[in-house]
C-alpha cells in the first residue's frame, strides 16, 4: 500500500516539469513561425472569394490553408519557417471550389513563392481581384485536392 503511495506521490512530483518542458517546446515552435497578413479587394459580389496559402512540394504547390470571404477583408496566415510560400486569390464565380481560367484572380509571391524565415512577418499582403488577370501554370483549389501541377 505503501509502495502505491509513494509511486503516485513521484508521478505527481514529475507531472508538472514534464508540463512545463512540453510549454517550452511549445513556445518555441509559436514563437518561430511566420505570418503572412494582407487585405481581399475587388469582389464583385454574389460570388464568394478564397485567398488560398500554397507551399512548395518538390516540383509542384499544394495547398496549405485557405481563407473564404463573402466581402472583401483582410487575412492572416501563420506559416511554418523553411518553406516556400505563395498566395492565390480568386472569386469563385461558378462555385467548384477551384480557379478556372476566366476568373477573377489575384497572386502575391514570386513565381518560385516566398521564403520565410523564422519570425518574419510579411504584412501588406494586399490582393486585388482582376478579371483579366493571366492565367496561372497550375492549378489552384481551395479544397484539400493533393499536389496540384506546374
Amino acid at each position: 500500500m505503501w509502495r502505491r503511495a509513494l509511486a503516485l506521490a513521484l508521478t505527481l512530483a514529475l507531472v508538472p516539469g514534464c508540463f512545463m518542458l512540453r510549454t517550452r517546446e511549445n513556445n518555441a515552435v509559436i514563437h518561430s513561425l511566420g505570418a503572412l497578413r494582407g487585405s481581399l479587394k475587388g469582389q464583385a459580389g454574389g460570388s464568394e472569394a478564397f485567398v488560398v496559402l500554397l507551399h512548395k512540394r518538390n516540383e509542384g504547390w499544394v495547398r496549405f490553408s485557405h481563407r473564404l470571404f463573402e466581402k472583401p477583408g483582410t487575412f492572416e496566415f501563420s506559416c511554418i519557417p523553411g518553406l516556400r510560400y505563395l498566395v492565390v486569390a480568386f472569386e469563385d464565380q461558378n462555385h467548384d471550389l477551384a480557379l478556372p481560367p476566366g476568373e477573377p484572380m489575384a497572386q502575391f509571391g514570386p513565381a518560385d513563392g516566398i521564403d520565410l524565415s523564422a519570425g518574419l512577418t510579411i504584412d501588406k499582403v494586399d490582393l486585388v481581384l482582376e478579371p483579366n488577370a493571366a492565367p496561372l501554370p497550375f492549378a489552384v483549389a481551395a479544397a484539400d485536392t493533393g499536389t496540384v501541377a506546374e
